[in-house]
């Protein structure tokens, strides 16, 4: 797993609710669902941390279905394309070796339309037709906050 770390001092007015009563090097996470964030950026009072990088998932015939992304493993073509079912949508996904799996449109967000994991969110790492077994990652971002003051 490949992880970076920015911190950065920033602010959130109002946005991480419950702030009174926290310990002040606690670091917390928060909603970043929350379509009002970009406009609460302003409270120097707070520090944002960032983290980021792919956790790895293996599936297989033994193993096929990942809880943490929701998915299950239908197959691992000659080839080598790797076909999924996205339990929580119903969609089927296919993608190569270096390839992400591409999802349909939503609107998680208003005016905001996203794929189901992103446009690079989940990708196919290797493929193994003969076992029937594969390697993925998943890019994953965490905020977290504490307050500085």
């Amino acid at each position: 797993m490949i992880i970076l770390l920015l911190a950065f001092a920033s602010s959130f007015t109002g946005c991480c609710g419950g702030l009174s009563g926290r310990k002040r090097n606690e670091w917390l996470p928060f909603d970043t669902s929350d379509p009002e964030l970009i406009h609460k950026i302003t409270d120097s009072n707070l520090q944002v941390l960032r983290t980021f990088g792919w956790n790895p998932v293996e599936l297989s015939l033994e193993n096929p279905v990942d809880e943490a992304n929701d998915i299950l493993l239908l197959e691992v073509a000659e080839s080598g394309e790797v076909v999924i079912e996205v339990r929580g949508t119903g969609e089927i996904l296919r993608a190569s070796p270096g390839s992400p799996f591409l999802g349909a449109y939503r609107e998680r967000t208003p005016g905001n339309p996203t794929r189901t994991f992103g446009e690079e969110g989940l990708q196919v790492v290797s493929s193994n037709p003969a076992t029937q077994s594969v390697e993925l990652k998943r890019f994953f971002v965490e905020w977290r906050y504490r307050r500085t003051k």
